[in-house]
């Protein structure tokens, strides 16, 4: 069985605490996870002015695919700066893939 994949989209103004732990925990449970930065691969101001360093931009992150789910981290900023990535998220939704999206 081929290993699961997921893909953790982040945005300025991401909730930190959503990000880093669902990451953690499935890199823990041995998903790979790559963490695809909305506005490119520099580093990411977050919610509590952390700095998170993507993985990958979104476009390059998009090319690896496909994914097994989609986590899109909230906060108010951060879903705000999500809106952008809705089209993409609609063909999931189509084919009954799973996201994940924080609160807002």
């Amino acid at each position: 069985m081929a290993a699961k994949r997921a893909m953790v989209i982040l945005a300025k103004g991401a909730e930190e605490m959503e990000t880093v732990i669902p990451v953690d925990i499935m890199r823990r449970a041995g998903i790979s996870v790559t963490v695809a930065g909305l506005s490119g691969k520099e580093p990411v101001q977050c919610s509590r002015d952390v700095l998170l360093c993507p993985d990958a931009s979104l476009e390059e992150a998009r090319k690896q695919g496909p994914y097994d789910v989609v986590v899109l981290p909230g906060g108010n900023l951060g879903a705000q700066n999500l809106s952008e990535v809705r089209a993409s998220l609609d063909g999931r939704v189509s084919a009954r893939r799973p996201f994940r999206a924080g609160c807002k």
